[in-house]
Order: structure tokens, then C-alpha cells, then sequence
């Protein structure tokens, strides 16, 4: 990060006496690592394995990083995720070509804790959340028009879906899209003044 820095002209003195630094603890270096790749406008990952699979999968320069510019160029996640141990994944927010989440994107990530769709997303597949057992939340995006089968089947703990789209009527929602249990105990959040579902 320091040589993209200087090669960039880009002011990083404090960061690389941190890094150089013997004695630094590893909060002081994650800290400079945030701060190099603000100053990079690059992607600072909150889930290890998720900057890892997004690096390996989505860097177009070919420069071992992901800048918010690259992320808004993927159109498709594909399967990269499915079954993997992220716990979060708010980052795909910036994923702003992103339209679509294939069938099972995000099967099988039984530690998904939270995460942010882009505002582009309108058509979430089957499985696409399938067994995402420690999801709590979600927020389907204002442009949503179709949610699949089994979907969010299998996610157990989740506790509140909020519909930004103004007309939830008019979501193509599969009769099985959500887990009965989820159906029974979930909060369902929509826009004020939303037609009624």
C-alpha cells in the first residue's frame, strides 16, 4: 500500500513510520492499513474472507486491492461467496452494476451476519440466501421487482425485512421466498404510504 501511495504522490509518511515501526501493535498497523486505503480509494474490508474472495475475484487492475471505482464496474457476484464464512458483506453496497444475485450468491453462508445490497439489485433468485442462518436484517432495495424461491429459506434469525420499494404489490414474491417462521415473527418495514401487500 505505501508503494502504491508513492507511486501515486500521494502523502503517507505517518502510515509507513507505523508500518516500519518494530514496536507497532496490530491495531496501529490495521489503522494505517485503513487510512493508506482511504487515501488509495480503495475497498477496506470489515470481513477478512470476504477482501479476500472480493481481491481474488474483482480486481481489474490486476493490483492485489479493490477500489470503490473497480467494485462499480462487476456486474455479476456470481457463486464466489456461496458456502464461505463471511459474517458481513456490507461492502457489496458499492457493487453498483450489480442487478441480479444468482441463484444461491449467498447459499450456504451460515455466519452472514449482515449485509447492504446495492440500490441497483431488482431481482434476487433462488437460494440466493439460502441457510444464511445468522442473518438478522435485510433491506431489499427500492428497485426489487422479483424475489425467488427458497430465497431467504433456512435464514431462522431473521428479525426484520424492510421493502424500500414504494409498491411492494408489485414485487414477483414466490410463495416460499421466506422460511414459514420468518414469516410469522419477522417485522415488515415498507415505505409510509405503501400500497398494501
Amino acid at each position: 500500500l505505501v508503494d502504491m501511495a508513492q507511486a501515486k504522490h500521494i502523502a503517507c509518511t505517518d502510515e509507513e513510520a507505523v508500518l516500519d515501526n518494530m514496536q507497532s501493535t496490530v491495531e496501529q498497523m490495521r489503522q494505517a492499513q485503513r487510512s493508506l486505503r482511504q487515501k488509495l480509494k480503495l475497498m477496506d474490508f470489515a470481513d477478512d474472507v470476504a477482501a479476500r474472495i472480493c481481491r481474488s475475484a474483482f480486481d481489474l487492475d490486476g493490483d492485489g486491492e479493490l477500489s470503490f471505482s473497480e467494485a462499480s464496474k462487476i456486474s455479476s457476484i456470481s457463486n464466489h461467496f456461496q458456502g464461505q464464512a463471511i459474517t458481513s458483506f456490507d461492502e457489496l453496497q458499492y457493487f453498483t452494476s450489480v442487478k441480479e444475485l444468482h441463484g444461491s450468491s449467498f447459499n450456504g453462508c451460515t455466519k452472514l451476519t449482515t449485509i447492504t445490497l446495492p440500490s441497483s439489485i431488482e431481482r434476487i433468485y433462488y437460494y440466493a440466501f439460502l441457510n444464511c442462518s445468522q442473518l438478522t436484517s435485510i433491506t431489499l432495495p427500492e428497485y426489487v421487482i422479483t424475489i425467488g424461491d427458497q430465497a431467504f429459506s433456512g435464514c431462522t434469525r431473521l428479525k426484520t425485512v424492510r421493502i424500500d420499494n414504494p409498491d411492494p404489490q408489485s414485487i414477483d414474491l414466490k410463495s416460499n421466498a421466506f422460511t414459514t417462521s420468518v414469516i410469522r415473527t419477522a417485522t415488515l418495514q415498507v415505505p409510509a404510504g405503501a400500497k398494501e401487500l
